[in-house]
């Protein structure tokens, strides 16, 4: 009899202590949440990407870390990241912010504009002679050349000749054109009023072209030699003619 009721007790005191336990256990956690630093959600990446790359939902996850930690610019939504363009280097567990990413219309992404095997040959405006602005960045444009008599190389007379053909256009930059108005001064006489910038299409500063390394060589001394016009085409017509060269017919 004393032996169950020592047994018993034993038990009691077990149960007792057990419940103790989880009650303390309980009270500190309660503890530690009431001084836990709060935390927020932030992009981070998972796959090692190089500059100029489109970010897809697989390079990038939702971190928590300490709200005092998180980093100026850091990116807390992956839709701000996912379908954009790496501005850089990323680095696996690199906390994304919002310079590492940029959108696919951006300077920084137009790289991936150019056709895998071309260049880009940009032309400044003197060469450009013709349609002007109305080219636009998606186009397709053949390219004239003129040569003089010195140059021609055909017995001293000048000759045009069609260089490139259906040449895809990635790029054109046409700042407005800068007028000057008319002013009369008090004294009656006509002067000149400072500039204003107009909204109408002025000429167009540069057009950059696709262009194989082969064709690059060919527009390169079409414009030390020559003179260059470009031939704006419908975009159905994506054909390549064979165009005699034109001379003087004596």
């Amino acid at each position: 009899m004393a032996k169950r009721t020592q047994l018993l007790l034993l038990m009691v005191a077990i149960l007792l202590g057990l419940v103790a336990a989880w009650l303390v256990s309980g009270m500190l956690n309660k503890v530690k949440q009431a001084h836990a630093e709060p935390t927020v959600s932030v992009v981070t990446v998972t796959h090692q990407l190089g500059g100029h790359q489109v970010v897809l939902a697989q390079d990038v996850k939702v971190t928590q870390i300490p709200a005092p930690a998180l980093p100026a610019g850091a990116v807390t939504n992956p839709n701000k990241v996912i379908g954009h363009y790496t501005a850089g280097d990323w680095f696996v567990g690199q906390t994304v912010l919002a310079d590492m990413v940029t959108s696919s219309a951006s300077n920084a992404a137009f790289p991936l504009t150019i056709p895998v095997g071309d260049r880009a040959y940009t032309l400044a405006d003197d060469p450009i002679i013709g349609v002007d602005h109305l080219i636009s960045a998606g186009d397709h444009v053949d390219v004239l050349v003129t040569y003089g008599k010195a140059d021609s190389g055909n017995k001293g007379q000048p000759v045009a000749k069609t260089v490139l053909q259906n040449v895809l256009v990635l790029y054109v930059d046409n700042p407005p054109v800068v007028q000057t108005t008319a002013s009369v001064s008090s004294s009656g006489k006509s002067g000149t009023g400072s500039g204003s910038a107009s909204s109408s299409p002025g000429g167009v500063d540069s057009i950059t072209l696709a262009l194989s390394p082969v064709d690059a060589q060919k527009l390169d001394y079409a414009r030390t030699f020559g003179q260059v016009q470009l031939i704006l085409r419908n975009p159905k017509d994506t054909g390549i003619n064979t165009v005699a060269p034109t001379t003087h017919q004596p």
